[in-house]
């Protein structure tokens, strides 16, 4: 008999299964196949949450392109046509160095998960941010294969900080304006008492003075 089932890998396969009195035979093929459309059943839904609520991507080793979901496509403004086959330098906001690119890619051609947030351009020339995750993920040989990332949007987030971190900054320059001009007038004062210690001292002397002439 033949059987449609759902392989790992996505792909609904058909297979011709012989017919025979080894009833066992024919239970546990069924019943891997289903446990197997119910993995893949679960896999899509899970797929298809993230989907809803993160930005993914995956490339190839070399940094292409593959696939990108519709969130990518709606913050980058781009259609899927125009990024698929390209590198992530297609999004690149030139915010970030070379060194920044370069330890990235180290770490991930190493095998290794790499977290951090990155600064993108959309295609309208907007500047985002996203808290990204890029995993490897290795075939049955232990080579990698592809990337994926998935990131979250926080450009409301850094814009927030930044204005927040620029009002700090006018709040420190205006105290330290107050902060100049009460030593200004510090130093206006004591030069003021000064001159008026000085005047009090000529008084007393210009008394003396008057006092001995007229004792004279």
């Amino acid at each position: 008999m033949q059987v449609l089932y759902v392989s790992l890998d996505g792909k609904a396969k058909m297979e011709q299964w012989m017919s025979n009195n080894d009833e066992n035979v024919k239970v546990f093929k069924i019943q891997s196949a289903k446990e197997t459309v119910v993995k893949n059943f679960d896999h899509r839904r899970v797929t298809a949450s993230i989907n809803q609520h993160a930005i993914v991507a995956i490339t190839d080793v070399s940094g292409r392109v593959s696939y990108v979901n519709d969130m990518f496509c709606k913050l980058s403004g781009y259609d899927k046509e125009e990024l698929i086959g390209q590198d992530h330098r297609i999004i690149n906001s030139g915010f970030h160095d070379t060194m920044f690119f370069k330890k990235l890619w180290k770490t991930i051609a190493s095998g290794k998960t790499w977290h951090g947030a990155i600064c993108n351009m959309a295609k309208d020339g907007s500047r985002y941010w996203v808290q990204t995750t890029i995993v490897p993920f290795k075939n049955k040989l232990g080579n990698i294969e592809e990337y994926i990332s998935i990131r979250t949007d926080i450009t409301e987030t850094v814009e927030m900080r930044e204005r927040l971190e620029r009002s700090r900054e006018r709040a420190e320059d205006l105290n330290n304006k107050l902060e100049a001009e009460r030593l200004a007038l510090n130093n206006k004062n004591l030069a003021l008492n000064e001159i008026i210690e000085h005047i009090e001292r000529q008084k007393e002397q210009t008394k003396v003075t008057i006092k001995q002439n007229m004792e004279m």
